[in-house]
């Protein structure tokens, strides 16, 4: 299986660019991808060469097939890719966080279990406050 990583340095290796679609003018030439400054990507036809070849000799890809070849380009990869790592990043720091709060309230709540009700009257008050009071009483040490 191909890596978002292995993906992208494949597609910024690529033609870069959008590409299109555009029909061929013989029976021999189905039509080719052409990229966004009209250079030929990749043609599809019965040439006798190994450039590129639809797979079966004299077969047209179809209107979907054209379709997605030319929306899977390498402009779009980098997006998906940059996308899915920006995403990736979002779960980490929201898990980070998650587990930060999973500590705070335990340490409260074995707290408040061993009869000192303080921390969690404190923990419950900073849940209330806005979050600048929170991260002032933090700092000062006023929240502890």
């Amino acid at each position: 299986m191909t890596t978002n990583a292995e993906l992208k340095r494949l597609a910024e290796q690529a033609t870069p660019g959008e590409w299109s679609w555009v029909d061929g003018a013989s029976p021999s030439d189905m039509g080719a991808l052409i990229s966004a400054d009209g250079k030929r990507v990749c043609w599809f036809g019965d040439f006798g060469n190994d450039e590129c070849s639809y797979p079966a000799a004299g077969d047209s890809p179809s209107d979907d097939d054209q379709a997605f070849l030319a929306a899977a380009n390498p402009a779009r990869i980098i997006t998906l890719v940059d996308e899915c790592e920006k995403h990736e990043r979002t779960i980490a720091r929201l898990s980070k966080q998650a587990s930060t709060s999973r500590t705070f309230w335990l340490r409260a709540a074995r707290a408040a279990l061993d009869g000192d009700l303080r921390e969690l009257r404190n923990r419950v008050d900073m849940a209330d406050a806005p979050p600048v009071d929170v991260v002032l009483s933090l700092v000062t040490g006023e929240g502890e």
